[in-house]
């Protein structure tokens, strides 16, 4: 069942990573769920835990809190990060996701200084064996939204720039899968989309030309 899962994980993740306009394209900046399948179920201690997202823009990381506060990160094997409320409790417990009243708080940061994100999105998973998605799962978002996430619509994107989110669920449960960022808000200004490239090598062409003419 867990592989199937990952299964389900990787095809939206396919799915998310399809540009839904000309001009911009979602990269995953960390996978919650690889991480756990890589690592088994693993509870975090540090509450809030920083996570380094270098891979994509050097120095840019994400710092993470569970809330409540004096609950603990929890990497459930099969789907993603979690939340438990004890460092010894959580493999036999089936509270291990994020619960009713439970959520997460993102802090962005580019070599220690607040970076303003835009587009950020998440990706949210269950497990195969309990159906997934649990039926009815609503989370409340820091931007005034409401996520009611399914296994058809697993994705939320923060409507704000800002260098915090939030989010709380408050009916169902879900695990956090995964991050992702428009590329254009990556540090410093993202990768050049290819009609820009075109663009500015034309500029480049008749700037060099206009050049010869004026030294004939």
């Amino acid at each position: 069942m867990k592989i199937l899962t990952v299964l389900k994980a990787t095809a939206l993740a396919a799915i998310l990573s399809i540009s839904g306009t000309a001009n911009a394209e979602l990269v995953k900046l960390i996978d919650f769920t690889d991480i756990a399948n890589e690592l088994g179920d693993t509870v975090i201690p540090d509450n809030p835990a920083t996570f380094d997202l270098g891979d994509f823009a050097p120095g840019l990381t994400v710092t993470i809190t569970a809330t409540p506060e004096e609950n603990y990160h929890y990497l459930d094997e099969g789907a993603g990060l979690g939340i438990c409320d004890s460092l010894d409790g959580c493999v036999a417990d089936p509270s291990d996701n994020a619960n009713v009243g439970e959520g997460f708080i993102f802090e962005f940061a580019l070599d220690g200084v607040a970076f303003f994100a835009e587009d950020f999105s998440i990706l949210v998973v269950g497990h195969d064996y309990e159906g997934g998605i649990m039926e009815g799962t609503v989370v409340s978002t820091s931007d005034g939204g409401e996520f009611m996430p399914t296994n058809d619509a697993p994705v939320y994107t923060w409507t704000e720039s800002s260098d915090s989110f939030s989010l709380v669920v408050t009916a169902g449960e879900i695990y956090l899968s995964s991050i992702w960022f428009d590329d254009g808000s990556l540090p410093p200004q993202g990768i050049p989309e290819p009609t820009n490239i075109l663009l500015m090598s034309l500029a480049l062409i008749g700037l060099v030309a206009s050049r010869k003419k004026l030294s004939k």
